[in-house]
């Protein structure tokens, strides 16, 4: 069953009670379109919680990533920038949990909840679904601008690649293209363009 909605207040009705109506974890975003041009299909798992995954890269997989890839690092970026690296991304997933992180914050009291992997923008009224990427199929490669990071923040890039945490997106939900939820079996058409 396709469902085709037109209108913002409406597609939050509609969206809301799918997942509310059904108690699976995975959504899909077919025909999904970014800001620099992408489209793709993505499969998303709202059911994990980015907290658990989030303690889990901490605990378990940070201290793997220092112990094995250490010495890669530091002889790429140098070692006082590979120190600092892990250093920062320690404390900041320690910020996170703990409730402190101002920018993770400053996020949250942006949005309101209605549901698992569904916010609203409080200020724009923009729907947002988010999650665990579990896959995603690129249909037309989006045009992205070249960015020339200092190398403490591509040290950082380098280390999130082995983290679970960096595979949490979110994907706004634009009515001026059309894009299909799915879940459960169900499909919903959202955008001016349906």
């Amino acid at each position: 069953m396709v469902t085709t909605v037109n209108t913002k207040k409406l597609a939050v009705k509609e969206i809301v009670g799918l997942f509310e109506s059904f108690k699976t974890s995975f959504v899909g975003l077919r025909g999904y379109t970014n800001d620099k041009g992408e489209v793709a299909d993505v499969v998303i798992n709202v059911g994990i919680k980015h907290n658990t995954t989030l303690k889990g890269d901490l605990e378990k997989r940070l201290p793997k990533i220092k112990a094995s890839q250490y010495l890669l690092f530091a002889e790429k970026y140098g070692d006082n920038v590979a120190l600092q690296a892990f250093a920062e991304k320690q404390l900041s997933m320690e910020k996170s949990l703990a409730g402190t992180n101002v920018h993770a914050n400053g996020q949250i009291d942006a949005y309101l909840h209605v549901g698992n992997g569904i916010k609203i923008h409080i200020e724009t009224g923009d729907i947002f679904i988010y999650g665990y990427v579990v896959s995603k199929k690129v249909l037309v490669k989006g045009v992205y601008p070249v960015v020339k990071s200092r190398p403490l923040t591509l040290c950082k890039k380098d280390i999130d690649k082995g983290l679970k945490a960096g595979k949490y997106r979110q994907y706004k939900i634009s009515f001026d293209k059309l894009v299909e939820v799915v879940t459960g079996g169900r499909v919903v058409q959202l955008g001016l363009a349906a």
